[in-house]
């Protein structure tokens, strides 16, 4: 679980710097690349044994291109630790997660241009076997699926097969999706990265080509851009599938493969050098080799900022982030995040240059693709445009200060939610995912704790007011912005992470506490009910013992037993009927014998007794079974 909450807390949100003028979007000089490929091999020589050793990555694969062709490609380590097999970027195969969005997103603006899709359309004029329900009667658009703003509760369940066969296609999950996720915001109001967003695309692009989706990728982007070997297939039993690792007390666990229902969000697999030319076409307006994809005007549409939690940050595209370099260089990137594997493409796009990098390490994060960018955009000139977040740009071009802002009422504890509004997985709130504590030093400052760009340990770091609801780090890059989001203050990181205000009671901490407390009372409870048993048994007393409370006490006791050892686990892939049905239904049963119990001590009736103790433990096991219903713990959901 704590992977699950890993890959759908940062998947797609952690690369690139932003750094843009307030009030200004400047374009800056071009850059100039001067690394030889020679160089460049001795600067990241060095820089790949550290690290990888550091961060226990037992493989990597480098891609650099710059103009029309390959710069640079080299594999570090291995592919397959047990057989020795080499990373080589020319014949290994590595699934990238999420990076297929972003080819996704090149295919859906394929049929934009062919007019047989519209960004602006209500997308349920396509869908014909299900239909994207509305919130507030608002449509959903395919410009707020590529932009993340869609508004889509998120998909969790059921989004993962261990077999192909057990697998349910895109149409078939997604009407599933559904009938039990309706949207919970209004589209175009929230960035919240949304794997069912970008595999609703996917599927808009099966509906308007009329081909499933891997043969529209062949016949228009895998074969022109001459990359034979990908797929949005798993290709399990090829020995030139990469394996994945985890790392825990000095050995590497190998990572199982899976399937996914969303293959336009996350289901491609590619050999490094043959996706360079994907990263080469994109940087030369659509065109790779004699190969053109896209017309210049969508690519430079799929690389403008489409949309930006603030007008001064750098915002999203279609299909890419937009960010920048610690030196100012702009870029457009993506990462993907899948079984273990970490991926990551970097386009600079005034050098015409372009970054791969792909690891089988399923804890070293982005850390190492950060690295390897900063020390190549350090052979860069582009120069730095710092802000000064002691003033703000007017219409005139003078700088006057920025306007007053509350400080006091923007700190507290915020949180970003990566669980489902509805459905099965809404309890994975008290998992956790991103969160910051923001404080109010003085009326024009912010002192935030929280998990920064580059960096995977929370630091503090100290922000002055820069105008606009935007806060410039002190002597740093890092930006935030605060705006209201669905009826609470919302704070945007520059890597685009947006976390919502919270209060006490909606802490993560205090919520799994509650659920905590809550399982160890049931525990405690059977185990003084062994005890008086035992004795009394041992005594051999006449005096009963409640069955009644040792039956809710048993009931509730294997229900969060295997929910924390089976339900927890099993999510991403669902669950079968002996769970859904049975386990999950204990809580239900011990809430009816609570209910006996009150009636049976209520009425006074014979063997009962009454006992203060047995009224608190009935009343607390309806209470603890409300609570589980409310978190859709049960089979029967609160929303």
């Amino acid at each position: 679980m704590s992977k699950l909450l890993k890959t759908a807390a940062r998947l797609g949100l952690c690369a690139g710097l932003l750094l843009p003028l307030v009030n200004a979007e400047v374009r800056p000089a071009a850059a100039e690349f001067n690394l030889t490929p020679a160089g460049l091999e001795s600067t990241l020589d060095g820089l790949m044994k550290e690290r990888m050793d550091a961060l226990h990555i037992p493989g990597a694969a480098v891609v650099v291109t710059k103009g029309s062709g390959i710069y640079f490609s080299k594999g570090y380590g291995n592919a397959d630790t047990a057989a020795q097999v080499p990373m080589d970027p020319a014949r290994t195969r590595i699934p990238i997660g999420s990076l297929t969005k972003s080819v996704t997103a090149t295919a859906a603006m394929q049929l934009v241009e062919e007019g047989r899709l519209d960004l602006k359309q209500d997308i349920n004029t396509y869908l014909r076997t299900y239909q994207a329900p509305k919130f507030g009667n608002l449509p959903i658009t395919l410009h707020d699926l590529l932009t993340h703003t869609s508004g889509l509760d998120q998909a969790v369940y059921e989004v993962n097969g261990k077999t192909k066969e057990s697998t349910p296609d895109a149409e078939t999950f997604l009407k599933r999706y559904f009938e039990a996720q309706p949207p919970v915001r209004p589209p175009g109001e929230k960035y919240e990265y949304s794997n069912a967003g970008l595999g609703l695309a996917g599927n808009l692009v099966e509906i308007a080509s009329g081909q499933p989706l891997s043969a529209y990728y062949e016949q228009k982007l895998l074969g022109p851009l001459k990359m034979p070997s990908a797929t949005l297939d798993l290709p399990l039993g090829d020995p030139q599938l990469a394996k994945s690792y985890s790392y825990a007390k000095g050995v590497y666990q190998e990572v199982p493969y899976s399937y996914i229902s969303l293959p336009g969000a996350g289901g491609l697999t590619v050999v490094p050098n043959e996706f360079a030319n994907y990263l080469i076409a994109h940087l030369n307006g659509g065109q790779a080799g004699d190969t053109r994809i896209l017309k210049p005007d969508s690519v430079e549409a799929m690389h403008a900022k489409q949309y930006a939690a603030n007008p001064q940050l750098d915002g999203i595209g279609y299909g890419f982030f937009r960010g920048r370099t610690a030196s100012g260089i702009p870029t457009l990137y993506h990462t993907g995040e899948i079984d273990g594997f970490v991926s990551e493409l970097v386009l600079i796009p005034s050098e015409k240059v372009g970054i791969f990098v792909a690891v089988n390490s399923a804890g070293s994060d982005v850390q190492l693709h950060e690295e390897i960018v900063e020390a190549l955009s350090g052979h860069m000139s582009a120069p730095a445009q710092p802000l000064d977040p002691s003033a703000s740009a007017s219409a005139g071009g003078r700088r006057t200060a920025p306007a007053a802002i509350d400080t006091a009422a923007l700190a507290g504890d915020y949180q970003a939610g990566i669980n489902p509004r509805h459905g099965w997985g809404k309890w994975l709130r008290f998992l956790g995912g991103f969160s910051a504590q923001v404080e109010s030093p003085d009326p024009s400052s912010l002192r935030v704790t929280a998990v920064f760009s580059g960096s995977p340990e929370k630091q503090t770091k100290l922000f002055k007011h820069a105008g606009g609801g935007l806060f410039q780090e002190v002597n740093g890059r890092e930006k935030l912005s605060f705006q209201e989001a669905e009826g609470r203050m919302a704070m945007t990181l520059s890597d685009h992470t947006t976390l919502g205000k919270v209060s006490f009671w909606q802490k993560t901490w205090t919520l799994l506490s509650l659920y905590a407390a809550g399982s160890l009372v049931f525990l405690v409870i059977g185990l003084i009910w062994l005890v008086r048993y035992g004795i009394r048994a041992f005594r051999k007393s006449a005096k009963p013992v409640s069955g009644i409370v040792a039956a809710i006490a048993l009931l509730n006791t294997v229900f969060l037993a295997v929910q924390l050892t089976y339900g927890n686990s099993q999510l991403t892939f669902g669950y079968p009927a002996w769970y859904a049905w049975g386990i999950s239904s204990l809580p239900l049963v011990s809430a009816a014998l609570a209910v006996w119990l009150l009636w049976k001590m209520a009425s006074g009736r014979r063997g009962s007794g009454w006992a203060g103790w047995k009224t608190a433990f009935s009343l607390f096991t309806l209470g603890f079974t409300g609570f589980l219903y409310y978190w859709n713990f049960l089979p029967v959901h609160y929303s």
